[in-house]
């Protein structure tokens, strides 16, 4: 996810976060993170003091750091309550994830005729029971079909991704399935589109072939900022690839190898490159 917001490797490049250039586009920014934390992913050590991080306009965290909730000190991924738990999130007698989804209803009511930018963090999968986003399906549901029946769907793209599979501790880590480790580096990703797109047509068919291809988290990076749809602020990632699964076609095979398997960033047992799977 580092390379993915911030365009960069995680411990030695100086990024910075890809909400900067909506924001001077003149988009209203707002987010709200169902845990206590700056952001979706895990920075290295040192990496913090290196990266130019950028707040949005509207923010909802705070409240998830309460000490009902968030355990204040102990295991960094506590089972029994807060944001790894394998129980329902609850807060206060509501779910942890109704205070996010209402915040984002007022935040796109309040600016219904600008153009704006939300993100919302949920952890509510992020455990190894794989059973406690259950109950949140019913509200996810709910918030998307007033969505759509205001009309934002009309205008807005839809992102819904993930930093990885299921890859939590839980029965696939603990039998050693070989799952586990694909399920580290298969992080979902797919979104909806507005018909109105300009190049709808054009768009639509290099989303269909990129569904098959390897897309990289420094391809992401460059897909968001092209949202914007102007070169001047399409200064791509670190990577040789300026490509983004928008307005290119991402070859299926040749970007594997080439772009792909960085042995400066994919060092890690639970990163090595599927590319021969």
């Amino acid at each position: 996810m580092v390379p993915a917001f911030l365009g960069v490797f995680n411990t030695y490049y100086n990024g910075y976060h890809f909400i900067r250039d909506f924001k001077n586009r003149g988009f209203i920014t707002g987010q709200s993170l169902t845990f206590c934390g700056r952001e979706v992913f895990d920075l290295d050590r040192g990496a913090i003091e290196k990266m130019n991080w950028d707040s949005h306009d509207h923010e909802m965290i705070s409240l998830f750091c309460d000490g009902n909730f968030t355990p204040l000190v102990g295991s960094t991924y506590p089972i029994l309550s807060g944001t790894n738990s394998i129980r329902k999130r609850c807060l206060y007698g509501n779910t942890a994830l109704s205070y996010s989804l209402n915040y984002a209803n007022q935040f796109f009511d309040k600016y219904k005729d600008q153009p704006k930018f939300f993100k919302l963090g949920l952890t509510e999968a992020h455990e190894g029971s794989n059973e406690v986003i259950k109950y949140s399906d019913d509200e996810l549901f709910n918030f998307f079909v007033n969505f759509e029946n205001k009309g934002y769907l009309d205008n807005t793209i839809v992102y819904f991704h993930s930093d990885h599979g299921l890859a939590m501790l839980g029965p696939y880590s603990a039998l050693e399935l070989e799952d586990y480790n694909h399920e580290a580096v298969l992080p979902s990703f797919f979104m909806l589109i507005p018909k109105s797109l300009k190049d709808f047509k054009k768009i639509k068919k290099n989303l269909i072939n990129n569904e098959n291809s390897i897309v990289t988290p420094f391809n992401v990076y460059n897909s968001l900022k092209a949202i914007l749809n102007d070169r001047y602020y399409l200064s791509y990632s670190m990577m040789s690839s300026h490509l983004d699964i928008f307005n290119n076609s991402i070859s299926r095979y040749n970007e594997c190898k080439r772009s792909f398997y960085l042995p400066q960033y994919y060092n890690k047992a639970e990163f090595i490159c599927r590319c021969n799977k």
